[in-house]
């Protein structure tokens, strides 16, 4: 009998019948990186002594983990890129009024004084979603206004950078990934 000690917990006979439950508990973020060498000779045990359903829950677990670590790595530099815009810019053009946009908007203007507008797409009411005095556009105004701004995009939208690509404008894709750092920063303000 093959015994796993994993993570603190001892695989034997009695406890093999939860097996996909300890596995699972792989999907919990990871505080460091393995190695290739160190991630290869895991999945050979894993595959050598355990079935597909731990293997690709292993292999999934690695794949989720690798990114979210390569994004925790990203943060600095994309909030660099976000910083540089602020300051760069008269004026920046956030799409999004929803929480997004909002913590955007207030992170950007308290740490580079930038002026914010927000944009909404052409079907939503302005008076929902109304802002600590920041100017509020539908999309179609910023188009009429033929306004060469760079758009930082906060909304996790397809169709919203369909519409921008199609009228031309320029746009950053802000990361999905730095918004929880952005939203905690903005609660440290309050």
């Amino acid at each position: 009998m093959y015994i796993l000690k994993w993570g603190g917990v001892l695989l034997n006979k009695d406890t093999r019948k939860y097996k996909l439950d300890y596995f699972s508990g792989l999907m919990t973020p990871w505080w460091y990186e393995l190695q290739a060498d160190e991630v290869e000779s895991y999945r050979n045990i894993i595959k050598n002594k355990y079935g597909k359903d731990e293997l690709r829950i292993f292999d999934e677990s690695v794949r989720i983990n690798e990114t979210t670590l390569r994004n925790k790595r990203n943060i600095k530099a994309e909030l660099k890129k976000l910083l540089e815009i602020g300051e760069k810019e008269k004026k920046v053009l956030i799409y999004g009024a929803g929480q997004r946009g909002a913590a955007l908007g207030e992170f950007l203007k308290e740490r580079t004084g930038a002026d914010i507008e927000y944009i909404l797409s052409d079907d939503r009411k302005k008076e929902e979603f109304e802002k600590d005095g920041s100017a509020i556009s539908h999309l179609r105004e910023i188009v009429e206004r033929k306004e060469k701004s760079i758009i930082l995009v906060a909304v996790a939208d397809e169709e919203v950078r369909r519409n921008l690509e199609k009228c031309e404008l320029d746009y950053f894709d802000v990361p999905n990934y730095i918004f929880p750092f952005i939203k905690d920063y903005v609660k440290l303000l309050h």
